[in-house]
């Protein structure tokens, strides 16, 4: 008569340097067709973790058999070659975690193992370009790439806590078996002066990363004047399918400096110039705005703003061109907590991006964006829409609206769709052209 045997390994049960222990079942030796159950009881873990089932069988590689969430038994996984035959469950009041396995086969003969993996976040901060009218400075933190998918955030400023700040539920990609989580907070960089010290950082597990965000001021120019060119307007783009360019110069004397336009190496006439405004300290400010034909944009014309000193004779210039091509880029909305009023959606791709937000399929709304360059060259685009709490309702419908120096067809906007009701059945979207 044919053995069944199940070797399941005690030694992975040795306690690692966070305190942290698995401890499993004894070896057993079975009959084909019979039923058994393992056991895995945990220790010194904060929480409770994840917990999966690993097996290998003599002569071949690891095999993932189930994973079990860490406060619900309804989220499980399960592999193809055990489907129907075993159940993976959880009795967290005793920290163990269970294998039911039966009608047990001659090929499941094997050494059987539990795991409680896990995957350090990496940390990428966020900062709003620029000071908003009234002091206000938007800052973001996103975290990527960990597991098991609770993470918390905490956000001080010259070493105290801030108490006022959102994070949003953590979001997995399923190809990777990850997650990613977004932390906002709004400060008002006028409350304490030019010394400050705004940090994120995330908790996960028993680590924590964190980061110290730049905090803007007033622009300085490094010579006679600098040259600033802004990129498109958003609400431009997709209200009136027009670009609109903005080109802001700075300097101690403007009184007579030149803003001159190029796009694809011809000269083009200014819609907009304003007069020289003073930022403070013996500063100005001039701004110069530049409409252009959405297909000349589109087309990658690259647009200069080329400014003359009060001398005439020194040329400063910025220059700026759509960045093109690539794949479609992957788009992903950050459902808010229950009691908060702002959604975020995070737009990753190679070509440049463009968001905006409908609420209810109603007029497009701009959020507030942020720009992140990853280390592959790929940019995340990041925007935060906030909604009066009293218009949100369990049915409310948000969409993520985005165009990208990608599509052919600029004019229909790549869309994604949320509510509160009814949210994605994976809650990483990815869209493609």
């Amino acid at each position: 008569m044919d053995l069944l045997t199940l070797f399941v390994l005690v030694a992975i049960g040795i306690t690692d340097s966070s305190g942290q222990t698995l401890t499993e079942s004894e070896p057993v030796v079975l009959k084909p067709g019979n039923s058994y159950k393992l056991t895995c009881t945990y220790s010194g873990f904060s929480s409770d973790p994840y917990v999966a089932w690993i097996r290998q069988a003599p002569g071949k590689g690891l095999e993932w058999l189930a994973r079990i969430h860490p406060t619900s038994s309804s989220y499980t996984y399960y592999a193809q070659s055990i489907q129907g035959r075993f159940t993976i469950s959880r009795d967290n009041s005793k920290s163990q975690v269970y294998l039911q396995m039966s009608s047990l086969k001659t090929e499941d003969s094997a050494v059987y193992y539990s795991e409680a993996p896990k995957a350090a976040p990496t940390l990428f901060p966020l900062a709003q370009c620029g000071i908003g009218s009234d002091g206000l400075v938007t800052y973001a933190c996103l975290a990527t790439g960990f597991f098991p998918g609770s993470a918390t955030f905490q956000w001080t400023r010259n070493n105290e806590i801030l108490q006022d700040f959102v994070q949003y539920s953590s979001v997995k990609k399923e190809a990777e078996n990850k997650y990613s989580k977004v932390s906002q907070v709004t400060v008002n960089i006028n409350d304490t002066g030019a010394n400050q010290n705004i940090r994120c950082s995330v908790q996960h597990l028993n680590d924590t990363e964190e980061r110290t965000l730049p905090v803007p001021f007033p622009p300085r120019s490094p010579g006679p004047l600098s040259v600033e060119l802004s990129p498109p307007s958003q609400r431009e783009i997709f209200l009136n399918n027009k670009m609109v360019l903005e080109c802001n110069v700075t300097g101690t004397d403007l009184n007579y400096a030149q803003v001159k336009w190029k796009a694809g190496g011809r000269d083009v006439t200014p819609s907009h110039e304003a007069s020289p405004e003073s930022i403070g300290n013996g500063w100005f400010k001039k701004v110069s705005k530049l409409e252009m034909n959405i297909d000349d944009w589109f087309s990658g014309k690259e647009v200069e703003c080329l400014v003359t000193d009060s001398s005439g004779v020194k040329e400063t210039k910025a220059s700026r061109k759509i960045k093109q091509g690539g794949e479609a880029p992957e788009v992903f909305l950050y459902s808010s907590d229950s009691n908060s009023n702002t959604v975020v959606c995070e737009v990753r791709g190679s070509a440049d991006v463009y968001i905006m937000w409908q609420v209810n399929k109603g007029p497009y709304q701009e959020g507030k964006t942020a720009y992140l360059k990853q280390e592959d060259g790929n940019v995340s685009v990041v925007s935060l829409l906030t909604v009066s709490q009293e218009k949100i309702t369990n049915t409310t419908l948000f969409i993520c609206a985005v165009k990208h120096g990608g599509m052919k067809n600029y004019s229909s906007p790549l869309s994604v769709e949320y509510s509160k009701s009814k949210p994605p059945e994976c809650p990483v979207c990815v869209e493609s052209v």
